[in-house]
């Protein structure tokens, strides 16, 4: 017995406890307390305050607009407030947010609204400027959910903008995982024209981007400077992000078709000796560049032309035994790209063989190959370069993305790049729990195509050195 039991005992205390009624029930009828509400909205009964907002007046109530806004509440309550001596209070809301103030004026009398990928961000900068924060975090979630849409109704790049603006770091850093490693779907996203030259030089400067090639780049882009017929516009564009381009990861054949370009013939002179720098790179041998560090280098492209891509696939992840689904590569990748479709030589390339363990990692038996004699249950990327008598020191980047299809929409999921510094002494390199297996496997994974796994790798050789040699002592 405790002390206080014992206390209580000695003063002939008798505890007992409270009995719960056992007819008690609690009763909510929140639909129809919010319905009360909700019809006093822009309803004249009991009506204090007027708000005019463009050319619309709305009927409103101060009890609610305080206790749901921390702005209305300052706005309509302290006197150095010219607003809060006056019964009708015009509100200078910005052009686009104009048509969703009667949601936002909604959603405080009742607690709900509907949201699109076309709105959401209005009524996020409406929540922002009135400090509504329940708001906010409904739309910054909302947004989150909806990074992966189809091009026609994706609004990524405006809520990027937006999220870096307003320091919204977690929106932020997801919009722009989804920016880099989706860049054809966003190029065909309503706002693509939209951008402004800060956010394109932004992009523009990143290695990590996902695109076909260099030139299809450009040509977007150029879609991008020409959006605009102010000249003066065309040509702060086109100075912004001439500096960003990677010409020498063009053909001679895109190079041509630029200079044939009407952008090119009008501002010849911004262009400079870019393109001839270009063309001299291509003119150059490999052995040139055996030991070189490169100027422009190497973005995430699947283009068959840039050989520095390859696809892993695993049909019927699910079903496929864990003994059975390592996938592997064999690459050949150039030192440099070659402008033509030529067979690539031994001594302008570099060999790696590839292996993924996409549900964990295994190690099979000499003999009994259906046998592990190691395993685990991570995802582990093994990359390998073939034994060379080369005494090279290779620094390759290694970008392992994984494809996932929502809303008729195939599109990357997850993305993730390691460096590593190949040599003779490192020829191995290992990049581990590349993702969950739980998130593969999970019911309805957002992670697969259907039923499958699929999966690109990309190796791209960024600097190449001699591997320095030790003077044997005598």
């Amino acid at each position: 017995m405790t002390d206080s039991k014992k206390l209580a005992a000695v003063k002939g205390e008798v505890e007992s406890p409270v009995k719960k009624d056992k007819t008690l029930d609690l009763i909510e009828d929140k639909d129809d307390f919010i319905h009360r509400f909700r019809t006093l909205y822009n309803s004249e009964i009991f009506s204090d305050i007027v708000l005019v907002v463009g050319d619309t007046r709305f009927y409103a109530h101060k009890i609610l607009l305080v206790t749901a806004s921390e702005v209305f509440e300052a706005m309509l309550s302290e006197a150095r407030w010219q607003e809060s001596s006056q019964n009708e209070v015009c509100l200078t809301e910005d052009e686009d947010c104009v048509s969703v103030f009667p949601d936002f004026l909604k959603y405080i009398y009742c607690g709900s609204v509907e949201l699109t990928t076309s709105m959401v961000h209005k009524l996020l900068i409406l929540a922002d400027k009135y400090g509504i924060h329940v708001l906010h975090k409904t739309c910054v979630e909302y947004m989150s959910r909806h990074i992966v849409t189809s091009p026609d109704t994706n609004r990524t790049l405006t809520w990027y903008h937006y999220a870096k603006i307003t320091n919204g770091q977690h929106l932020q850093e997801k919009c722009l995982a989804f920016i880099l490693s989706n860049f054809s779907i966003i190029q065909k996203a309503p706002d693509w024209l939209d951008l402004t030259p800060s956010v394109m030089v932004e992009f523009l400067q990143s290695s990590e981007m996902v695109v076909e090639s260099e030139f299809q780049l450009w040509m977007e882009v150029q879609r991008w400077i020409k959006a605009v017929e102010d000249p003066d516009i065309v040509l702060e564009k086109l100075k912004a992000v001439l500096p960003h381009m990677r010409f020498s990861m063009m053909t001679p054949a895109d190079l041509l078709k630029m200079e044939n370009s009407d952008l090119y013939n009008e501002h010849t002179e911004l262009f400079g000796n870019r393109l001839m720098r270009a063309y001299r790179g291509h003119s150059l041998h490999s052995s040139d560049l055996m030991s070189h560090t490169r100027e422009e280098p190497y973005r995430n492209y699947y283009h068959k032309l840039y050989s520095i891509c390859d696809d892993l696939k695993l049909r019927n992840y699910i079903e496929t035994p864990k003994t059975e689904s390592q996938l592997v590569a064999s690459m050949v990748v150039p030192i440099h790209l070659k402008p033509f479709p030529v067979q690539i030589k031994d001594d302008d390339s570099l060999s790696f063989d590839v292996a993924f363990y996409p549900q964990g990692f295994y190690q099979a038996h000499p003999l009994y190959g259906m046998y592990m004699s190691r395993q685990s249950d991570e995802t582990v990327l093994n990359v390998s370069r073939i034994c060379t008598s080369s005494q090279h020191i290779v620094d390759v980047d290694i970008t392992f993305v994984i494809y996932a299809y929502r809303d008729n929409m195939k599109y990357i999921a997850h993305s993730r790049t390691v460096s590593h510094q190949f040599s003779n002494k490192s020829r191995h390199g290992k990049v581990e729990n590349v993702i969950s297996v739980e998130n593969l496997k999970s019911k309805k994974s957002p992670y697969l195509v259907g039923k499958s796994f699929e999966s690109k790798i990309f190796l791209k050789i960024q600097n190449i050195q001699l591997e320095e040699k030790k003077e044997k002592k005598e």
